[in-house]
């Protein structure tokens, strides 16, 4: 049962520059944030009930969790007790390297450097809302709200006429 889930500053830069690419990478970065959400929306959720894992697992690195993305994009966690690290996320090629570089990783992420989320406990008290660590705003809007007409006239060129 996991209790924390940790994002590595690495992996919320790599969030925020694939959501700002556009195309298959903000789809990725959407899909990747969605699994985190599914894992602290429910405790008793598995890991593979909330997205579709590797075939083949990860061997490289003990207690590694990698799941597929859209468009060949890879998420990768490493789980600690009851403690799930999401340290990475890109393409397949970019985190085959990563794995290759830190095969055998025997010190996880420091938790200081890591945003930590809490799951809800397995029945939680309705008086109390899950508690977050550090507050985050929805990276969703964000990303609306950084969008502007000119934007959208740009995306949208054939329906509308300027």
């Amino acid at each position: 049962m996991i209790r924390n889930i940790h994002l590595d500053p690495t992996l919320k830069k790599q969030l925020k520059v694939l959501r700002k690419a556009g195309g298959r990478g903000a789809a990725a970065a959407v899909h990747a944030r969605n699994i985190i959400d599914q894992l602290l929306s429910d405790v008793r959720r598995n890991l593979n009930q909330v997205g579709r894992m590797t075939r083949y697992g990860e061997a490289r690195i003990k207690n590694c969790v990698k799941y597929d993305l859209v468009r060949g994009y890879r998420l990768i966690g490493i789980l600690q007790g009851e403690d799930l690290f999401f340290v990475f996320l890109g393409s397949h090629d970019e985190c085959d390297h990563w794995l290759r570089n830190n095969a055998g990783i025997e010190n996880i992420p420091s938790k200081r450097r890591s945003s930590t989320l809490s799951v809800p406990p397995e029945d939680p008290d309705p008086r109390e809302s899950p508690r977050v660590q550090e507050p985050e705003a929805l990276e969703d809007e964000i990303l609306f709200r950084e969008i502007d007409e000119r934007d959208l006239r740009i995306i949208f060129r054939g329906l509308c006429k300027a």
